[in-house]
């Protein structure tokens, strides 16, 4: 949740454990000390897993995507209807989409630009592609890769709908479920300087 702070900053209190239960004594902690830097020793897979369970309360949903740091009240509803959103189907598919349109919306560059689970034309056949996410202004569809894209026909499929959808000028960014547990933050940057670029034009 929170940075390692550098050599010359602050110590950070690293807090092990379950993620839930870590996670809500540090938001109880910080609330009472929040000068106090906290970082809570666990894997990003199973962050990306706690958040989306519908078990894990809205709260703490809310105070991992905020790193624990209170934000402005703008961002601070954005994130509240993003962390209701996760139990809303068809919202998503699968968690690495999920964590990824977090990330998407919890940043001011990219807040609101993307809209899940979008049906575009297919100009070779008669069913419509579906697509992870999109950004109409930009025209960016954002792919994201489970272990099933992985066989040889499914690649083929993959390649087929890419090239119609680039065909009909949509630029296609693909990413990995491995790319976006290991470095979500890295992909969500991708994405915001792909948009970027193409604003410029």
């Amino acid at each position: 949740m929170a940075e390692h702070a550098s050599p010359a900053g602050p110590p950070v209190l690293l807090v092990p454990g379950e993620f839930r239960q870590v996670l809500a004594f540090s938001v109880s902690l910080t609330a009472t000390h929040p000068e106090l830097p906290v970082a809570l020793a666990c894997g990003i897979a199973s962050v990306v897993e706690n958040l989306l369970a519908p078990k894990t309360p809205k709260e703490l949903v809310i105070a991992a995507l905020q790193g624990l740091v209170p934000v402005e009240d703008t961002s601070r509803q954005v994130v509240r209807t993003v962390a209701e959103a996760r139990q809303v189907e068809p919202f998503l598919r699968g968690a690495c989409e999920g964590l990824l349109y977090y990330m998407l919306e919890a940043r001011g560059e990219t807040r609101g630009q993307f809209a899940t689970n979008v049906r575009l034309t297919n100009t070779e056949g008669h069913r419509s592609h579906e697509v992870d996410l999109l950004c109409v202004g930009a025209r960016l569809v954002i792919e994201i890769d489970g272990p099933e894209h992985n066989d040889q026909r499914r690649k083929a499929m993959d390649s087929k709908k890419q090239k119609d959808l680039e065909g009909q000028g949509y630029r296609v960014r693909r990413f990995s479920n491995e790319q976006v547990i290991e470095n979500p933050v890295g992909v969500w940057q991708l994405i915001a300087e792909d948009l970027d670029a193409r604003a410029a034009r």
